[in-house]
């Protein structure tokens, strides 16, 4: 029966981080203010199970966040498992499922993609769709997918699905015979009618009939005995083949383990034998003739380069010569147009006719003599400048000649490119003694290799020597005719309780017959509506044998499933109301000359009036809602946790009373209970709650 563990929302709608942790049998209460919240924590559980949500997958992430995830783990027994769904304001969305046994490592279901995934949720795992276990195990608040607001084809899919119809044609024949015996009852029960008219004529041949009744009485109590001996050793041998299904799996678990590991030690002992191969066949004496090479390249490298080195020398001489080049100017023009004015102001000079120095002629005297030494000057300058390139001149005969050096470049750049390919040699004759180095260990490890596959493999085979004679042992198991037989079981083990207390009954009534006539005659009624009951029984068997002809088995299970539906339905509503429902698998067309097939609900009001569902208040709806809801649940066997979110509202205080027996009885009848409600007539109930409250934005748990 599957429990749950643990959940945890990451930036889930307002939850930023919150984890809950379940116990294996605990009942709380989810508390908090209107909008703290708290319908998140069902809304995750819907979504992290079925990927629906209020809204589209990326209108869950959180305000402000990017990724969105929500992870669940539930427990069936020993094994455990983890249920993870993420989403991102993208729209991308990813779904995973790991499972562990006991103690063991989390590994992946074998299922490919989020859809074959979500497919082994429900049909696998959970065993039941979304509208069925929103129907029968999580009820969100305002629930769009509610039984009532389903059409009545949908209805009727829902109760199928809760059976898990199977193949179910042998069952005819097993139909017919009880038709036989319904008839052969029927009988009895005229012959039981007879001999009451008979006791009212007289009391005395009656009450003379105490033994016969007793010895019905005896036979029927026999007979239930032996059906439930039978009942039981029907149900060992379902749980056997249960277990030996579940074996099977086990042993098929372990072998494709064996397989991974077998061909994982193959591929690798391959690779060993090709590295050894490739080694023993391998030349490498051409790849040490390149290295050998290398070295007389290498040689001759450094003979050019040095001949290369020389030449820059000198290259660089020659320009240290160049870049001192002395410079020289021709003076020449100058000292002809200092010439000129020279010869200009001399023959402006002479004697003054006083005899004395004539002031003028000083003035010109010094521009004469400025002149000349300037003329002077640049003559120096052109003696001095012209030795010096002279001298530089005699040095630049002294230098060496340079060669043109470009054949040797490209002789170098040529031998450098023949040395670089040549050195992927060199690689190659390191990888080579490397694998020499461990030849070795390369072929012991080849021998642990074969020793492991011979040893994985005659595992592999004696385990599926083991799985054909488990599936062997399956084979000659008809779980579907044991489940068959166990139904016919207890249909007649039903009718022989009947026959019980219809025994009893007339034990009574032969002993009171002496008392009162008019009791006599009450019985009498009762025996004729007892026939009335059979007469419909076996209107109903006579369906049951249609149904399990080839025109469908679907509409048996249907009328098998719908009075237990309706009686557990009536059984809740009736602590709530004082009205009652009727549930029809057929519906007269408007044009009574048809019928509609489906599930229909009709609510009985106290006063025996028959309404549609639609025309009850919403306080009604909401008792007639939940009433199926938990006639629902009642049929599901593999989830041992209810969650109910506020999914009563409108009720007065009689009605709220009624519910809070109803939800009373559930702790007693589930594991694991968690409701959400605002009402302090529920939240009494409970001993153990979970606060959600929310702060800027963020709700959190009290813990």
């Amino acid at each position: 029966m599957l429990k749950l563990k643990e959940l945890k929302l990451n930036n889930f709608l307002s939850h930023e981080k919150t984890q809950i942790d379940f116990q294996e049998n605990e009942k709380v209460l989810i508390d908090g203010l209107s909008g703290s919240g708290k319908s998140s924590i069902t809304e995750a559980i819907l979504w992290v199970l079925y990927g629906k949500g209020r809204s589209e997958n990326r209108s869950l992430v959180r305000r402000g966040e990017t990724k969105g995830s929500v992870a669940l783990k539930l427990n069936d027994g020993s094994e455990t498992t983890l249920i993870t769904r993420t989403t991102t304001n993208a729209g991308k969305n990813t779904l995973t499922v790991t499972q562990k046994k006991g103690n063991g490592k989390y590994l992946p279901i074998e299922r490919t993609g989020l859809k074959d995934t979500q497919d082994w949720i429900e049909k696998e795992f959970l065993k039941a769709s979304y509208e069925l276990f929103t129907n029968s195990v999580a009820y969100p608040q305002e629930n769009e997918n509610s039984f009532v607001k389903a059409t009545a084809s949908a209805r009727k899919d829902l109760l199928l699905e809760i059976v898990r119809a199977g193949n179910f044609d042998e069952l005819y024949e097993k139909a017919r015979k009880a038709l036989n015996n319904n008839e052969l009852e029927n009988k009895v029960s005229l012959v039981k009618i007879e001999t009451l008219e008979a006791s009212i004529k007289s009391l005395e041949v009656t009450a003379s009939k105490y033994d016969f009744y007793k010895t019905l009485y005896d036979l029927s109590t026999k007979q239930v005995e032996s059906i439930s001996g039978s009942e039981k050793v029907i149900e060992t041998q379902i749980t056997t083949i249960s277990q030996l299904s579940k074996h099977i799996s086990d042993k098929m678990q372990i072998w494709t383990m064996l397989n991974k590991s077998l061909i994982q030690s193959t591929t690798q002992m391959e690779i060993c034998q090709k590295t050894v191969k490739d080694h023993e066949e391998f030349d490498i004496k051409i790849h040490e003739a390149n290295v050998a090479k290398i070295t007389e390249l290498l040689t001759e490298v450094k003979k050019i380069e040095e001949v290369l080195l020389d030449s820059s020398k000198s290259q660089q001489l020659i320009n240290s010569y160049m870049s001192n080049r002395p410079s020289v100017f021709d003076y020449s023009k100058e000292i002809e147009e200092i010439n000129k004015r020279l010869i200009s102001l001399m023959k402006e000079t002479g004697k003054c006719p006083s005899g004395e120095q004539c002031p003028f002629m000083s003035q010109v005297k010094g521009q004469i003599d400025y002149l000349s030494e300037q003329i002077t000057d640049k003559a120096n300058k052109s003696v001095a400048e012209q030795e010096a390139f002279e001298k530089w001149e005699a040095e630049g005969k002294k230098l060496p000649i340079v060669k043109d050096t470009t054949e040797l470049y490209n002789k170098l750049k040529d031998i450098n490119k023949e040395i670089d390919n040549l050195s992927k040699s060199k690689n190659v004759i390191t990888n080579y003694n490397l694998v020499k180095d461990s030849l070795g260990d390369l072929k012991t490890k080849i021998v642990v290799f074969q020793t492991e596959i011979g040893q994985t493999g005659a595992e592999m085979m004696e385990i599926d020597k083991n799985i054909q004679e488990l599936k062997s042992d399956l084979v000659k198991s008809d779980i579907n005719k044991l489940n068959a037989e166990l139904s016919t079981l207890r249909i007649l083990k039903q009718k022989s309780q009947q026959e019980v207390e219809s025994g009893a009954s007339n034990m009574a009534l032969a002993t009171n017959a002496l008392k009162a006539v008019e009791q006599a005659s009450a019985d009498l009624i009762q025996l004729t509506r007892g026939i009335s009951v059979a007469n419909e029984e076996k209107e109903s068997l006579e369906l049951i044998k249609e149904a399990f002809s080839p025109r469908g088995v679907k509409a048996v299970i249907i009328d098998y499933l719908v009075p237990q539906l309706e009686e557990r339905i009536n059984i809740v509503l009736k602590q709530m109301s004082d009205f009652r429902i009727r549930l029809d698998t057929q519906k007269a067309l408007a044009d009574e000359e048809g019928v509609k097939e489906g599930l229909f609900i009709t609510v009985i009001n106290d006063h025996g009036e028959e309404l549609p569902f639609q025309s009850y208040s919403g306080g009604e709806k909401v008792k007639i809602t939940v009433a199926i809801s938990e006639a629902l649940a009642s049929l599901m066997n593999q989830v041992g946790f209810r969650i109910m979110d506020e999914n009563i509202v409108s009720l007065d205080r009689e009605s709220t009373e009624g519910f809070v027996k109803v939800l009373t009885k559930l702790q007693d009848k589930f594991p694991q209970l968690f409701v959400i409600s605002h009402l302090q007539e529920v939240k009494d109930i409970f001993e153990k709650k979970i606060t959600i409250n929310k702060l800027n934005g963020i709700s959190k748990t009290n813990d």
